[in-house]
């Protein structure tokens, strides 16, 4: 949350939380050496097959650009999923490289894990049925493609959506955390002290 200064009528400062979305907010100073970016990350089918998985997700009756009305055709579905995606490591790319100008440490937050060791359920990696579902290519090249770019710089990637619990050192300035997650019971994974 930020937090905003502003006068009411009698000329008195009044602190107000702004809700923002980590897809708009661009980069957020957290201390000197940290900050933090974020987008909702998709998943986008690229870990395993795609159509030979046999799950189909609520997501694909709910949220709009993926409805069978606008999606009919599964190969359709399969391409708006890879815009998303996509549209999420292209934000997420410039973001970093804006934050790497003067942070030496940032943080990611994003919805689907971007490494497949990382799309964890029940403590076990998600199958070739799930995986692809449930983790994000795209997602994971780019942020390998951006450490070995920047040696001098560290990414922790936050994210969740397989509802298991994970910790991965992906490369030496690369770990990535999924929190675990029930339904209708919101906890703290975990707190970091910067």
């Amino acid at each position: 949350m930020r937090e905003a200064y502003t006068y009411d009528d009698a000329s008195k400062m009044v602190l107000e939380p702004k809700l923002g979305w980590l897809g708009s907010s661009g980069v957020i100073p957290l201390t000197e050496e940290t900050a933090l970016i974020g987008h909702d990350g998709w998943y986008d089918g690229q870990y395993a097959n795609w159509f030979t998985s046999r799950v189909d997700l609520n997501d694909y009756l709910v949220i709009r650009e993926l409805a069978v009305a606008a999606c009919p055709v599964k190969k359709l579905r399969f391409v708006k999923l890879n815009e998303l995606a996509r549209e999420s490591v292209d934000y997420i790319r410039q973001k970093l490289l804006e934050a790497f100008e003067n942070f030496n440490h940032v943080f990611v937050a994003t919805h689907v894990s971007p490494f497949r060791e990382n799309s964890v359920y029940a403590g076990k990696v998600s199958n070739d049925d799930w995986m692809p579902h449930f983790s994000s290519k795209h997602m994971g090249d780019m942020l390998l493609e951006t450490t070995e770019n920047y040696p001098n710089k560290s990414i922790t990637v936050l994210c969740g959506h397989s509802h298991g619990k994970a910790d991965n050192q992906i490369a030496p300035n690369l770990r990535c955390i999924t929190g675990s997650a029930k339904y209708r019971y919101p906890k703290i994974n975990q707190v970091f002290e910067l």
